[in-house]
C-alpha cells in the first residue's frame, strides 16, 4: 500500500476531472492502481489466524460444497 497511494495521489486531477468519464476512471484505477497495489502481495505474512477453511469460504459466501461421487 505504501507505493499505491503516491500514484494514487498523482491521479487526483484525473479523478476530480467532470470530462473523463467514470468508465474511463475504472479502467485506470484497475490497469494502474490495483496492480501497483497488490505487487509482491505474496510476500506478505500471514499468521494461522489468518487461515480460515474452504467450507468457511463456502459459508461466507452462501455456497454449497460441492459433492462428487
Amino acid at each position: 500500500m505504501g507505493k499505491a497511494s503516491p500514484v494514487f495521489q498523482r491521479l487526483q486531477p484525473i479523478w476530480k476531472c467532470s470530462a473523463i468519464s467514470e468508465e474511463i476512471k475504472l479502467q485506470l484505477y484497475s490497469s494502474i492502481f490495483v496492480p501497483t497495489a497488490t505487487y509482491a502481495c505474496e510476500t506478505w505474512e500471514i499468521t494461522w489466524r489468518d487461515h480460515i477453511t474452504n467450507e468457511e469460504v463456502m459459508t461466507r459466501f452462501g455456497k454449497r460444497r460441492c459433492v462428487t461421487q
